[in-house]
């Protein structure tokens, strides 16, 4: 209920799976929830392949700690 839903993407970043991980990670603690507590990752997903391990982005599911 206090989730958020964000997404990192782009065409001019190619990245692996440990890198968008991490940006997840970073994106959710730059956010409050309503209750102005902390954010973590809950789910995350890497986005469109654009190499061999490598991804566009990654789509996050960010929840109070």
């Amino acid at each position: 209920e206090a989730c958020q839903f964000s997404h990192v993407n782009s065409r001019d970043q190619c990245n692996d799976y440990q890198h968008w991980k991490d940006e997840a990670g970073k994106q959710c603690k730059t956010k409050k929830s309503k209750g102005n507590k902390d954010m973590i990752v809950r789910s995350f997903a890497v986005l469109e392949p654009c190499a061999l391990d490598m991804f566009t982005g990654v789509e996050f599911v960010c929840c109070p700690n």
